[in-house]
């Protein structure tokens, strides 16, 4: 989502796009997803892990927020619909909590949570072929999911991985890394 805003901004300076899942590109797009944020036990261990460390850091604490925001990611609060491997963990040594919670800017989202942004307005300026990467096993940010995403971007191509959902990046690296070479020396 953000390589679009970039593009969507500055379409006269980019050389060539690969998204990986990308989430929507406009709030239409967005506000037409019906996801829980979480599908967890209110008393199972995770929650306990969550609410029990705010007993001793300070919620205003940018790194105990990012603790918590991982801590209940990790440990079963996040989607499971995006189908990360249990096995091969996402290598990351902290999410930004706050930056992902304002992910989309200041006129990304009104006060009652309905979407607002936009990053289709300059896309038709665009004019490379942009490749899509998906998995096939996530079930939200399906190839079928990708096509509103690339109706703003007819020069496109899905490419899919079997056997990964959105961790595919780092689960099938090998061929992720393939798919971005071929797509780079065709059109670069």
């Amino acid at each position: 989502m953000h390589a679009m805003m970039y593009v969507n901004a500055h379409p006269d300076k980019v050389a060539a796009v690969i998204l990986s899942e990308p989430g929507s590109f406009n709030a239409a797009i967005e506000n037409e997803l019906s996801l829980g944020i979480a599908s967890t036990s209110f008393f199972g261990e995770a929650t306990n892990d969550v609410y029990w460390n705010h007993q001793h850091i300070s919620p205003d604490n940018h790194d105990m927020l990012d603790y918590s925001y991982m801590n209940g990611f990790f440990n079963g609060l996040g989607p499971d619909y995006y189908h990360f491997s249990e096995t091969d963990i996402l290598p990351v040594f902290r999410f930004g909590a706050v930056a992902s919670v304002n992910d989309l800017g200041p006129d990304g989202m009104k006060s009652d949570g309905t979407y607002t942004f936009d990053f289709t307005t300059h896309l038709n300026q665009f004019q490379t072929k942009v490749l899509f990467i998906n998995g096939d096993l996530n079930e939200v940010l399906t190839p079928e999911f990708q096509k509103k995403n690339r109706a703003f971007l007819p020069k496109s191509e899905m490419k899919i991985i079997n056997g990964v959902g959105h961790d595919l990046i780092w689960v099938n690296a090998g061929d992720h890394v393939k798919l971005i070479k071929t797509y780079l020396d065709e059109v670069l």
